[in-house]
């Protein structure tokens, strides 16, 4: 294999039986883990609170030990860094507690745990960094929050290289196409609009569909999009759940697909991934378009109409134009 940092063709061994045993056991809790985040977010109004529960055998190590029975806001920095698995061979989970259930177990939340660092160096790349004591290199993050943030690229100060990264202007806007159905109805429950968007990329409710989109990268379509951070439904607002099937339509057949940086927060650089597209909508066939962008914060939609949509997709138009709905 060729080493990625030299250059050099080595000769390599991948690893013993156990070695990839314990890989893959590692990576199944990760996953698991990751998993049980989502669930973790989505009820937190009712359930508040994580126990750390680690396996008080002779294998636990010394600060796992320590951590058992930590309880705190589900929300809390801890959780950040020591959310486990918290390295190789790991056992340790969370349990996820409401306040009822604290006083039948008679626990009691925090005090804010001690976190203390310790210096590590990467014999390969020279580099060193602080993870948490009692945390293997590499573990010291949570999965559930990293999941979506592991599908958009870092944020980087460089020029993005793709096929074309010019004026927009000298790209004219696909002509727009008739909507192949109808903006949805008024008078249904959050969770009915929600159902019906994930049927569209033939989905259910309570699942994370990965979807492959027109430019070959991923995005991750799950009810969390229409979620706020205290996990409440917020279908109904402004009344964006009549253009929930545009949008969906939008991500899965967009007329243009560009990546933008955006400085958001200040002074930090992300890439966006924007979805455009323009329809023809209702029986007298009214011009819209639609707008939805996605970067490891999260996603904002937008649809509107109006006679100078064009003009002011023109505004949004920019970056580096990834994909392009082919003429026909």
């Amino acid at each position: 294999m060729t080493d990625p940092l030299s250059g050099e063709v080595k000769t390599v061994r991948l690893g013993s039986t156990r070695r990839l045993r314990t890989i893959f056991d590692t990576n199944l809790r990760t996953a698991y883990s990751a998993g049980r985040w989502e669930r973790i977010q989505r009820t937190k109004k009712t359930f508040p609170y994580l126990r750390y529960v680690g396996i008080l055998d002779s294998n636990i190590r010394p600060q796992h030990r320590g951590w058992h029975d930590t309880v705190l806001p589900a929300d809390h920095e801890f959780w950040e860094k020591h959310y486990p698995p918290n390295g190789w061979n790991c056992r340790c989970t969370v349990q996820q507690l409401s306040e009822r259930d604290l006083e039948r177990r008679g626990l009691k939340v925090g005090p804010d745990p001690r976190m203390p660092e310790r210096t590590v160096l990467n014999k390969r790349t020279g580099e060193l960094r602080k993870v948490p004591v009692g945390v293997d290199p590499s573990f010291d993050y949570n999965p559930g929050i990293e999941r979506m943030k592991a599908l958009i690229p870092p944020p980087i100060d460089k020029p993005l290289q793709v096929a074309f990264a010019g004026d927009p202007a000298t790209v004219p806007m696909p002509s727009p196409r008739a909507f192949p159905s109808t903006v949805w109805p008024d008078g249904l429950k959050e969770e009915e609009y929600v159902k019906r968007f994930m049927g569209e990329f033939g989905g259910k409710l309570s699942e994370t569909i990965p979807f492959i989109d027109k430019a070959g990268e991923q995005i991750l379509i799950s009810d969390a999009l229409f979620r706020d951070a205290k996990g409440k439904m917020k279908v109904t607002k402004r009344m964006r759940h009549r253009w929930l099937g545009l949008l969906a339509q939008t991500i899965k057949d967009p007329d243009e697909i560009w990546h933008v940086w955006q400085e958001y927060p200040k002074g930090r650089w992300t890439l966006t991934r924007r979805y455009m597209a323009r329809w023809m909508v209702g029986p007298s066939s009214s011009p819209g378009f639609v707008l939805f962008d996605v970067n490891a914060d999260g996603w904002t939609g937008v649809t509107g109409f109006k006679p100078d949509d064009v003009s002011y997709l023109g505004l949004e138009r920019g970056g580096a134009l990834v994909y392009r709905r082919p003429k026909k």
